[in-house]
């Protein structure tokens, strides 16, 4: 197991990740106790960090959007921070209706060689509650096309579904309950949300030292 960091743009979308290492790792592994400190913003750069961001662009090419830029100077800020440059960088971000996002993880994944396990959630974390609660077999009137609802719409469905559980605390504890993960990774409504590359992405990273 190597040690991760995690990097979301809030704390729902922090919580459902670690469910997931809960889930894959039967308990949180030490680093990432420090996941509230990673944000999309907030960390300045040092001269050699703005240095590094250059080269990777020099190595990777014009990025796609402002958001893979942000992961290459996270990534930097962190390995400089925990002093580790095996430390890897888990990386969720809502899609919220722009392509350019997923395409802009997915660059920064390449650009960092299995130092990054990204996901895009379509459209938002909250597609991907609903893909976990369609798995329970308790769970009535599951939107069957998560993907499709706008973020509002989502989140409102999820509130329906899991009632007071509908927050931080609820969403870790629903990825994190004993379940079959290749059913989750590999559930229709998981490809069409993007939780099944990320859980994939995830597992490899983590165990086997690569991306997929």
């Amino acid at each position: 197991m190597r040690a991760v960091a995690l990097l979301c743009e809030g704390p729902h979308d922090e919580a459902v990740v670690l469910g997931l290492l809960e889930n894959l790792l039967g308990q949180l592994p030490p680093r990432v106790g420090q996941a509230g400190e990673y944000r999309w913003t907030g960390i300045s750069l040092s001269k050699a960090g703005k240095r590094a961001t250059r080269q990777f662009r020099r190595k990777c090419g014009e990025p796609p959007h402002k958001d893979a830029i942000r992961v290459l100077e996270l990534a930097r800020a962190v390995w400089t921070e925990q002093d580790s440059p095996d430390t890897v960088l888990i990386v969720v971000r809502d899609r919220d209706r722009d392509e350019a996002r997923c395409r802009a993880l997915e660059w920064a994944g390449e650009c960092l060689e299995g130092h990054v396990a990204w996901g895009c959630a379509v459209e938002c974390i909250e597609a991907w509650v609903l893909v976990r609660c369609s798995l329970d077999r308790q769970a009535e009137n599951v939107p069957s096309a998560p993907h499709r609802l706008a973020p509002r719409r989502a989140k409102g469905e999820v509130q329906r579904i899991l009632g007071d559980e509908a927050n931080r605390e609820g969403y870790r504890r629903l990825f994190a309950a004993g379940y079959d993960l290749d059913e989750l990774a590999h559930a229709r409504a998981s490809e069409e949300t993007g939780l099944g590359s990320f859980v994939r992405r995830l597992q490899a990273t983590l165990f086997t030292g690569g991306t997929t």
